[in-house]
């Protein structure tokens, strides 16, 4: 791996350190970036030949850095970095080898900035250390299930609309909107717009390891125990109770962080224990269903999800 193709970029309590091509920062090494450490949990077979491995486990990981300034001033800039190390702020790393972009958040470890002659580059090392051993994307994806398409266009002659009629949202002959009235005008039935509802979508995760979900649901009218299905494995993670015109239910799946909020307040009580799992995706393409006990056409669906990554 050649230095001079990898890009670091830190950022922590609202300051940033760029290290790298084109920065006041030279690399001259860095470790911990790839794979972090594994560890197996075994036991010994009493009565047969080898072992059994119980469990399998990714441990945190440490990313060592070491890098130089070659500026000016170097007195002040070795009192910035000190600042900026402060181990009582947390961090996040941002990476870019050849294009490959990732993150990562961390705390620091050890830090060391020894300045002896002020002819010589500042030289420093920091340890880094990574809770969370997962690389992740830049940006979280996101996946609509359900979809509006516009369905009007407007032209020197008027408007028009090739959708034939359905009752979401129209004019009606000598009565305005069906739901409300406007200045627009009165005429006939014309369509704005009509609701595309996507019950299975391929969910595709790019990265190693099974990643959660944020599951965010939107109900328009009465919605009564929906659910998201794996439709390969059958597993469901069932929400039992009404969601009401306007409410806004929002699950997330992740370790140490599988919670329900209906309209910002938790509301963990509509988990279906029983018949329920919280849901990851596995790497790869996944088949994911949402459905509901009735009200489903008052049911909007969204899936938010950020892959994860042993190394870079």
């Amino acid at each position: 791996m050649h230095l001079n193709n990898i890009n670091i970029t830190l950022k922590s309590n609202n300051k940033t350190l760029k290290i790298g091509t084109n920065t006041r920062y030279g690399l001259l090494d860095i470790d911990g970036i790839d794979s972090a450490d594994y560890e197996l949990s075994v036991s010994k077979n009493p009565l047969a030949d080898g072992s059994t491995v119980n469990s399998k486990r990714i441990d945190s990981r440490s990313i060592d850095i070491t890098a130089e300034y070659k500026g000016r001033d170097k007195e002040r800039e070795r009192i910035e970095l000190v600042r900026f190390f402060n181990p009582h702020k947390e961090g996040e790393l941002y990476i870019d080898l050849q294009g490959n972009k990732k993150k990562i958040k961390y705390e620091v470890e050890s830090f060391k900035a020894k300045l002896d002659n002020l002819n010589k580059p500042l030289r420093f090392m920091v340890s880094l250390y990574c809770a969370d051993p997962f690389w992740r994307e830049l940006e979280e994806s996101e996946i609509d299930l359900v979809t509006w398409i516009p369905n009007l266009e407007f032209t020197d002659d008027g408007f028009y609309t090739e959708q034939e009629y359905n009752s979401w949202l129209e004019t009606t002959q000598d009565m305005g909107f069906d739901e409300f009235e406007s200045g627009f005008g009165r005429g006939y039935g014309v369509e704005f717009g009509y609701r595309e509802i996507k019950q299975i979508v391929e969910v595709e995760n790019k990265g190693d390891v099974d990643c959660p979900m944020t599951i965010v649901l939107r109900a328009n009218g009465e919605v009564v125990n929906p659910y998201i299905q794996d439709v390969e494995t059958y597993e469901k993670l069932c929400i039992n109770g009404i969601l009401d015109n306007g409410d806004t239910m929002i699950i997330t799946t992740g370790y140490n962080n599988k919670n329900i909020y209906l309209n910002g307040k938790k509301a963990k009580q509509y988990f279906d224990f029983l018949n329920s799992t919280w849901l990851q995706l596995k790497p790869g393409m996944n088949l994911i269903k949402y459905d509901a006990e009735s009200g489903l056409n008052n049911l909007e669906c969204s899936v938010f999800y950020t892959p994860l990554y042993l190394g870079v």
